[in-house]
């Protein structure tokens, strides 16, 4: 199960690439750069931002990146932006623009910085201008957030040397993926793709995901299997659910990429109860972190059907707090291979005592062999 951090993240431009600004004339390039600039644009949609951003926005990205100089801290001339409210200032004025709004609330995006929005025209970390290296830090770490607040040590960017020629740098990207007894190398292809790995002993899928979802630090939790695949379309969807403030959490229908062909047509049903009754497969859940750690995270009584349990009390807290669950529309691809196994005589039979039960049969672990098998 992964549980996803902030949808933005940043990387810092490595030192060994940026231009040495001890080369530039200081007073040389206080009076001269950018000084010829056209007059300001005063057309009547100025104030919702760059039209750029709407043409963008009809294209529907599956994520936008913010390569650099995305705002000008030395232009114009006068004044130039050196002190922390006046950095603050040119990202406030620009990011609180509609058009921004519009587009950031359905595209995933990620952020690297260049000069002019680290500190000056062609500058990296020599120099003693303003704004200084410190206080460029940390407006780039407080304005294009990847940590929390007050890390300073988390490196902002990836590198992967490729040869003696080629050296490639990544955008971070940040996720939990919680190792429960894993025997395969689930850990350790995690760990090389960029996630932190949070182990959790105790064999039971819940304490799994509570492990992650304890571990993780961003607003939003999502719950992913590790045989399932989110595409970018069911991701837009999600991310479009989150911004909006009733939004408490959600699931979405389950489709299967294989196995016999009732077994496949079997997952309807489920997937109608789900949506009536706001429901979210464990395979793919997402919901806000507050309201995991409120209700204590998954209920460590069930060994299967979890999700269940804790979708009626995150339900239950939604009334409370006047915000819902929601069911998305696209569906999220699970693999095939567990529904030859599942349809068993067996697991019929469990199932029907889980009913029979109201549940409490799937707090035995006897009767959830099946979610336990190693080769299922």
């Amino acid at each position: 199960m992964l549980a996803a951090q902030k949808a933005s993240f940043t990387a810092a431009m490595p030192e060994s690439l940026s231009v040495r600004t001890d080369r530039i004339d200081r007073a040389i390039h206080l009076a001269q750069n950018n000084t010829e600039l056209p007059k300001p644009y005063v057309g009547t949609d100025k104030h919702l931002g760059y039209p750029a951003l709407a043409s963008i926005l009809k294209l529907r990205p599956d994520f936008l990146v913010g390569t650099g100089d995305n705002v000008y801290y030395d232009t114009p001339k006068e004044p130039r932006a050196q002190s922390i409210a006046e950095l603050r200032q040119k990202w406030h004025e620009q990011f609180v623009q509609p058009r921004y709004h519009d587009l950031f609330a359905v595209v995933p995006t990620y952020w690297e910085i260049d000069d002019h929005d680290y500190r000056i025209d062609d500058g990296d970390n020599s120099g003693d201008h303003e704004p200084s290296v410190a206080l460029a830090q940390r407006m780039m770490r407080e304005q294009l957030p990847y940590a929390p607040m007050g890390d300073t040590t988390t490196k902002t960017y990836r590198t992967h040397r490729v040869s003696k020629d080629l050296q490639i740098w990544f955008v971070e990207n940040r996720m939990y993926r919680s190792d429960n007894n894993s025997t395969d190398d689930t850990a350790a292809v995690a760990k090389a793709n960029g996630a932190r790995v949070v182990f959790e002993s105790f064999n039971q899928i819940a304490a799994s995901r509570n492990a992650a979802g304890r571990a993780a630090r961003g607003d939003w939790l999502v719950f992913v299997d590790a045989d399932t695949q989110v595409t970018p379309k069911l991701f837009r969807e999600m991310m479009r659910a989150m911004v909006r403030n009733d939004c408490l959490g959600g699931g979405c229908p389950v489709k299967f990429d294989s196995g016999p062909w009732l077994g496949r047509q079997s997952v309807t049903v489920w997937n109608m109860a789900a949506r009536v009754m706001r429901w979210a497969a464990g395979s793919f859940l997402f919901c806000r972190a507050s309201a995991f750690h409120e209700l204590g995270g998954f209920s460590p009584d069930f060994f299967a059907g979890e999700e269940v349990d804790y979708c009626i009390r995150l339900n239950r807290l939604g009334r409370r707090l006047a915000k819902r669950m929601v069911y998305l529309n696209e569906p999220v691809i699970s693999s095939g291979r567990k529904v030859k196994a599942l349809f068993t005589w067996q697991n019929v039979g469990h199932g029907l005592q889980a009913i029979a039960t109201s549940g409490d049969a799937l707090k035995q672990r006897v009767n959830c062999m099946y979610w336990y098998d190693p080769v299922r």
